[in-house]
């Protein structure tokens, strides 16, 4: 088999899969990126995977990130991009449906975990301040 150096338009076909979290259920869900040539942009999408069945696209995209289960299994928590602007987004993992959105659009969304008893999210988000508002 003949080796060929990496050129950079073999970064169009590059896919990668990050940041796993696992259901009570035993699926897997992780984020896939790619590189949407023609838009000239990285989109990713959540994605489902499970002992015995193969993997699934299970949100559409763009730019979906951060998925999280909580502790039942019940709901599927994940920071979605629409519109430019950033929410956080849960959807039921029993009945499955559309996602809705929880929170406000911000400009960005850092971090994402549900509470132990899985009722409850914790979120960081970069908020514009009016300095007439802010106290000392």
């Amino acid at each position: 088999m003949k080796k060929s150096p990496l050129v950079p338009s073999d970064l169009l076909r590059l896919v990668t899969a990050a940041d796993p979290q696992c259901s009570a259920a035993g699926s897997v869900y992780y984020v896939r990126a790619w590189c949407d040539g023609e838009a000239d942009e990285n989109r990713t999408a959540i994605w489902r995977t499970a002992p015995g069945d193969g993997a699934t696209q299970f949100t559409q995209g763009p730019k979906d990130r951060l998925p999280r289960v909580n502790a039942d299994g019940s709901a599927l928590a994940f920071v979605g991009q629409r519109d430019q602007k950033k929410r956080v987004y849960v959807m039921s993992l029993a009945h499955g449906g559309e996602a809705r959105a929880i929170t406000p659009a911000y400009d960005a969304i850092g971090a994402l975990a549900w509470s132990p008893d899985g009722t409850a999210l914790a979120f960081t988000a970069k908020v514009m301040i009016d300095a007439a508002d802010a106290r000392i």
